[in-house]
């Protein structure tokens, strides 16, 4: 499913996208050959044991990736694990203090 396919789902079926997380997925053709089996069926959605991110779980598992939810709650599936979060902020205040040096010392930023 491309861009616009994938658009056109959300649109048509009333969803929205939570989040997008890079994955690494070594056989990607894999993933494809079994969403496109997935999607050929119904899918049976069972609330919490069975939903959107147990769907995405089987593909990226189809795919050779490793990637899964300690939740399949999806807003708690696809937060930033505290090991993001810790780097998220380590990055905000090194951009932050090297800013500061630049202003102290008047120096234009590159």
């Amino acid at each position: 499913m491309d861009d616009a396919g994938y658009r056109r789902y959300l649109t048509e079926n009333g969803k929205r996208e939570l989040r997008r997380r890079m994955v690494r997925l070594p056989n990607s053709r894999g993933a494809l050959l079994y969403l496109e089996g997935l999607m050929a069926e119904k899918w049976t959605w069972g609330l919490l044991p069975n939903n959107c991110v147990a769907f995405v779980e089987e593909i990226i598992r189809a795919g050779g990736g490793d990637w899964s939810s300690y939740s399949n709650c999806p807003a708690i599936a696809t937060t930033d694990s505290i090991a993001e979060r810790t780097q998220n902020f380590l990055n905000m205040m090194e951009n932050m203090m090297e800013g500061e040096i630049y202003r102290l010392y008047n120096v234009p930023r590159p």
